[in-house]
């Protein structure tokens, strides 16, 4: 559409000029009227004398004006000096690192294919650009003003698109431009974007940014008054939910303490088969000490006993006999000496034997006793640490407990607070209108508990 803009610049193939801001518009006078039944009317109250007509338009900018005469000439118009947006389908640059996310968090899968979409994305500042949307909204507000045929439900349209991104910090000001015009100029628009709110309800009746700045924008209070009925219905529903999760929350800890108790026990009960054990081993390895003291001890008196039977024997070989029946017996004697002697040294090798046999099996009971011992410490360690997770989730539980009933106090005062309100107030003390009413929050003491208080949507007079 750049060449169409130019043409409209060039004085010299029109006969009609529309001046807005710094900016004149050279169209055609016969193209113009006949698409716009309300610049018709300017253009007959200006044709005082034959010859070129110019009107001028103070209350658009001049690129809904540029817009709208493009619509006029070739059915459409283009987002030139717009806000750049996430389209879908199109891989930007800052759409592929940050996906587009709801209030939730949650990442913005399939969009909808009847309304524009709100994503918190963060806000985007409006600078010397328009909104895409905001420029939706003017040009739906000039076409239902100046009565040009079909503007108003192609600005609609492009409105509704799924690919009409808002981010939820701009959103105000959307909301701020589409009351800035009449209602009969953009009652369609506001009927959408409060469609689109009671569409994210959940999520912007619990964004406080969204409802301050919804509070502290005057042109808005109609908006305002008309969410209020569903944002308090959400709130009811939402707190009775949130008991519920905080019931089944409860009920989770004091399942899982049960259950960390009975693990408790579990590891004290192996603790004490694992004693039983210890113990055991113990008195065997008492009983092996004591075996191995008396095979030594033995062992001590047969080689002491060899000792001596060796040094008879080498007595009596070494000592001369003159006796042969003496000498004979010596011998006898001699020969049952040796016997004896290899008797006793066979009966201390094989003593000898079980005494090593005893000493391996000590140090195998030994080893024994101490894995036992390291096990029973374990077991204790890790008792110890169960209890002190149970210790924490008790606390945790406790703590649920206590929000649990702080919640519900809040949400009784709030609700008691606003029945009160409305059983003392059936009209408006000053003016005299029935309820027609807006909340507001209120910090002082004459609000009471609920810090709630009714403004008159006629004089704004306030009620406590």
């Amino acid at each position: 559409m750049a060449s169409l803009a130019d043409d409209l610049l060039d004085a010299n193939l029109v006969d009609f000029a529309i001046e807005c801001e710094d900016r004149v518009f050279n169209v055609h006078r016969a193209v113009v009227c006949a698409k716009s039944n309300g610049i018709k009317a300017m253009v007959d109250a200006a044709l005082t004398v034959p010859g070129h007509v110019r009107v001028f338009i103070n209350d658009f900018d001049q690129h809904t004006i540029e817009r709208m005469l493009c619509y006029i000439y070739a059915g459409d118009y283009d987002l030139q000096n717009t806000e750049e947006l996430p389209q879908k389908g199109v891989a930007a640059e800052d759409q592929a690192k940050e996906p587009i996310k709801n209030f939730a968090g949650d990442v913005v899968e399939s969009l909808s294919q009847s309304s524009l979409t709100l994503v918190y994305a963060g806000p985007r500042p409006l600078r010397s650009k328009d909104h895409a949307a905001i420029s939706h909204i003017r040009l739906h507000a000039i076409g239902k003003r100046y009565e040009v045929t079909g503007l108003a439900a192609l600005a609609l349209e492009k409105l509704r698109c799924p690919e009409t991104y808002v981010a939820a910090g701009n959103f105000v000001d959307v909301l701020r431009v589409a009351y800035q015009y009449s209602a009969e100029e953009t009652d369609d628009v506001r009927d959408e974007l409060l469609a689109v709110v009671l569409a994210q309800i959940d999520n912007l009746a619990a964004n406080q940014v969204f409802l301050t700045q919804l509070a502290e924008v005057e042109e808005l209070r109609e908006f305002a008054a008309q969410l209020l009925p569903h944002a308090f219905k959400f709130s009811a529903v939402r707190h009775s939910k949130s008991e519920d999760e905080h019931a089944k929350l409860l009920a989770l800890k004091n399942e899982t303490i049960r259950l960390m108790e009975t693990e408790v026990e579990m590891h004290d009960a192996r603790a004490d088969i694992y004693l039983a054990k210890f113990y055991a081993m113990r008195e065997k390895y008492d009983g092996e000490v004591t075996k191995n003291e008396r095979l030594e001890k033995l062992l001590t008196e047969r080689s002491k006993q060899l000792e001596v039977a060796t040094a008879q024997i080498a007595d009596w070989e070494s000592a001369p006999s003159q006796d042969p029946a003496q000498s004979e017996a010596s011998g006898t004697e001699i020969i049952r000496l040796q016997e004896l002697l290899n008797a006793e040294q066979a009966r201390a090798a094989q003593n000898q034997m079980q005494l090593d046999q005893s000493a391996i099996e000590l140090q195998s009971v030994k080893l024994k006793v101490h894995d036992f011992e390291g096990k029973i410490q374990n077991f204790k360690t890790q008792a110890l640490e169960l209890q002190q997770l149970a210790g924490k989730y008790l606390r945790e539980r406790d703590e649920a407990r206590e929000k649990l009933r702080g919640d519900r106090a809040s949400g009784l005062v709030v609700a008691e607070g606003v029945i009160d309100l409305l059983s003392r107030h059936d009209e408006c003390r000053h003016c005299g209108e029935p309820q027609d009413w807006w909340f507001e929050w209120d910090g002082s003491n004459r609000a009471g508990p609920s810090g709630l208080t009714f403004r008159c949507g006629q004089c704004t007079t306030r009620h406590w």
